[in-house]
């Protein structure tokens, strides 16, 4: 019977799931190469948004949850896990660096009978082709595809709702024994598992489900200068949508969307099907609206300020989510790069990040002009003086009297 997990990567996949797993009765070695983080998470000192000092700490005091970053402990695991990040390269190709050295490391130290299951996010065919292919190059004896399943991620920050205890996982393997022990493991914390006839169908889903959001999200952002055109408010019309009862998902007009998931999944895709010689131009026409936004932002800066390049604006919520501190991909950067383009001094606010390289935080200097980003707490706003325009990118603020709705003007 399985009784020790593995897991290569405490980020922020890797952390929760371990600490779940811990929770859920299992003995847990976290793996992660860089030793500061190591040596941080040991001193109760968490990284992760969803993740607290106090439920780090009691996680380690149990003595259940070993965190290394000497991967020889990981020979001891019935299970392997890896979660580490899959990023594009700068011309939007996969990158499977971090995927790759984990196989490596894994090949040279698990014992033939762990199970080894990828949650990284990539493009069908990942687990058969390049893990288990880098895995065999060194270690013959863990044998072919049976002993590796593929469980991609669904993680999805700071949302109190839905966790690792209760999100749905997908699974997929060639060896119906080995998807069992995983689907044992994965039941094991709370969750049903919806066990797929193949890897890749497992892999293909997590990122049907991220393109489909880029594709809705991209799709009400082409609506919102309709919308304005028509003299029509689109966050009054996708409410009024959203009161039908089937057939109707409700998707939200942004600056852009950002974070390591939507921006990054539909590239793997497109990737994939471009090696098939398979076209997808609605997602590919996704992506292109996504990628204007920021600039068609811009250009209202321009209308608000005229041509005084010597205005100060202040981001409201850099993040690309509002709780959270994570700014990977986040639009924010964009327009914090247009804004320096065009001469303007730019501060930023958000209750969740400390530091972003892009701008000085403000405290409290004269501002021109406040763009908010993201659904902000109440406090951001309020540090607006009354006669500072406020620019709605969120579509939650309409009713301040000194905002201008980018949606709807």
């Amino acid at each position: 019977m399985d009784k020790t997990i593995g897991v290569i990567g405490l980020g922020y996949v890797g952390l929760p799931l371990a600490l779940t797993a811990v929770e859920s009765g299992w003995n847990v070695i976290g793996y992660d190469k860089n030793p500061d983080l190591i040596r941080g998470l040991l001193s109760g000192n968490s990284h992760i948004d969803d993740v607290s000092n106090e439920r780090l700490m009691t996680g380690i005091s149990g003595g259940e949850f070993s965190l290394v970053d000497s991967p020889n402990s990981l020979s001891k695991v019935d299970i392997c896990i890896i979660c580490v990040p899959t990023p594009t390269t700068i011309d939007h190709h996969p990158d499977l660096t971090y995927v790759k050295s984990a196989a490596n490391l894994i090949s040279k130290i698990l014992n033939p009978n762990c199970v080894i299951v990828n949650e990284s996010t990539s493009y069908p065919g990942t687990l058969r082709n390049v893990i288990q292919q880098e895995i065999a190059i060194t270690r013959a004896d863990l044998g072919d595809i049976a002993g590796y399943v593929a469980a991609p991620e669904r993680v999805d920050p700071k949302n109190t709702q839905f966790n690792h205890s209760n999100t749905p996982r997908v699974l997929g393997g060639d060896d119906s024994v080995q998807v069992q022990r995983v689907s044992d493991f994965y039941r094991s914390l709370g969750p049903e598992v919806k066990v797929v006839s193949s890897p890749e169908a497992a892999e293909l889903s997590k990122l049907v489900e991220n393109a489909f959001r880029l594709v809705n999200i991209s799709f009400v952002n082409e609506l919102a200068p309709y919308a304005s055109a028509l003299g029509v408010d689109l966050i009054e019309v996708l409410n009024a949508a959203a009161t039908k009862p089937f057939g109707f998902m409700k998707f939200t007009p942004g600056p852009g969307v950002g974070g390591h998931c939507i921006p990054v999944d539909p590239h793997y895709l497109l990737d994939s099907a471009s090696r098939l010689d398979v076209e997808l131009p609605v997602l590919n026409s996704a992506i292109e609206v996504n990628l204007k936004v920021p600039q068609k932002i811009l250009g209202k800066v321009q209308e608000i300020l005229g041509h005084d390049s010597k205005s100060t604006v202040l981001l409201i919520g850099i993040a690309y989510k509002y709780g959270i501190s994570d700014t990977r991909e986040t639009p924010a950067l964009q327009i914090a790069e247009g804004l320096v383009k065009l001469g303007c001094n730019v501060f930023w606010t958000d209750d969740a990040v400390t530091t972003w390289e892009l701008a000085q935080k403000y405290s409290g200097q004269k501002i021109d002009l406040a763009i908010a980003l993201s659904s902000s707490s109440l406090s951001q706003l309020e540090q607006v003086p009354g006669h500072v325009r406020i620019l709605d990118c969120t579509g939650n603020y309409s009713s301040l009297s000194n905002v201008i709705s980018y949606f709807n003007s």
